[in-house]
């Protein structure tokens, strides 16, 4: 969960995001999110009735209607979905930024971006524990 928040903050900080944001299942989200399905459950359905896709399934949000507090997902391989921000599907939304990968043989956690973000400078933090390594 903090690695898609540590990537979702640098696309705030660089622009990429667009406001005003919503607050869905709890989550903010901005026009140009991408998220997840993290739950596929039969009661996860858009205002229109339709399943959300299977887990796993990425999508951008590509609108958020504060009026009718709504959001529209495009999802890669359902098409655009809308679902209310309170609702049931809401809270099977989650941020499609990064997945972690524990390496077996060392206690080096590996970030993955997905996709890679564009440039950023990379730097290091004096007397950190933390190394971050960003590879395209």
């Amino acid at each position: 969960a903090a690695a898609n928040e540590v990537a979702r903050c640098l696309l705030k900080l660089d622009g990429s995001l667009g406001g005003p944001a919503m607050v869905c299942g709890g989550r903010e989200l901005m026009v140009g999110d991408l998220v997840m399905v993290a739950d596929d459950a039969s009661d996860r359905v858009d205002v229109d009735g339709v399943r959300l896709p299977p887990v796993g399934v990425l999508g951008t949000v590509a609108v958020l209607d504060h009026d009718r507090g709504e959001v529209e997902i495009d999802f890669s391989i359902a098409g655009v979905q809308r679902i209310a921000a309170e609702g049931p599907a809401a809270s099977a939304i989650t941020y499609g930024y990064a997945e972690l990968a524990q390496r077996p043989s060392a206690p080096l956690i590996d970030l993955r971006l997905l996709p890679p973000l564009p440039d950023l400078s990379i730097g290091t933090v004096e007397g950190s524990d933390v190394e971050i390594e960003l590879v395209p």
